[in-house]
């Protein structure tokens, strides 16, 4: 029976590293698509898979590099160094499409929460139009009929305008609770989606700095 070389038993290694890394990357897609959990839940477990899956992927990438790198030292072939400069430009740009992709879906919650505070600011406006009503209020003893004496009637009507007024400014202030809440939400998104913009302008610069050094091996003349 045929013995691996050590640089077989190396790579061996690496692909299984590399199937543990898509098994948990495989898991935080299954994360993003739990629909079970609330609103607000599902966009913090969302923005921590997406980090948690980003830095998989990364490891992936390295993985995956490291894998070739093996097979380009055994072979000593420049066109082994080429293909996994490839590979690492095919695994950034992937990244970049990635957290564009994840841009593009916090910007759609943004939107959300932003279409909310105009209907809750909607909601505040319609309940400040409201005023107290002392129509209803009953002048009369509904047992003899007779006309209720006058302080009667006012600490009635006070009783119950001061009913109306806290109820008012109660609903008031749930509104502004959502409202504060919405904004804190909106200012970490802006926040997640500075960190990605950052991500993005990293690996742009990698890819960069990868297509020069790919133009530079391509360049130079092959030695027999």
């Amino acid at each position: 029976m045929k013995r691996s070389t050590p640089a077989e038993q190396d790579f061996v290694k690496i692909e299984n590293k590399i199937d543990e890394v898509k098994a948990a990357i495989k898991n935080c897609e299954d994360q993003i698509a739990d629909r079970s959990k609330g609103v607000e839940e599902q966009i913090k477990v969302r923005l921590n898979v997406v980090r948690m899956k980003g830095e998989l992927n990364d490891k992936l990438t390295n993985l995956s590099i490291e894998a070739r790198k093996k097979v380009a030292e055994q072979s000593g072939s420049s066109q082994n160094d080429v293909s996994v400069i490839n590979q690492n430009i095919r695994f950034k740009q992937n990244r970049i499409q990635d957290l564009n992709g994840e841009i593009t879906r916090i910007n759609g919650l943004i939107e959300y929460l932003n279409t909310t505070n105009v209907k809750l600011r909607s909601e505040v406006a319609e309940i400040n139009e409201k005023v107290f009503d002392s129509s209803s209020i009953t002048t009369t003893c509904p047992t003899c009929k007779q006309l209720l004496p006058e302080g009667d009637i006012n600490a009635q009507i006070e009783k119950m305008s001061a009913n109306f007024n806290r109820d008012k400014a109660d609903k008031i202030a749930e509104i502004n609770r959502k409202g504060i809440s919405n904004n804190e939400t909106i200012a970490n998104h802006k926040n997640a989606i500075d960190n990605l913009l950052k991500q993005i302008e990293g690996l742009k610069s990698e890819v960069t700095k990868l297509e020069i050094s790919l133009k530079e091996i391509e360049s130079t003349p092959v030695t027999v």
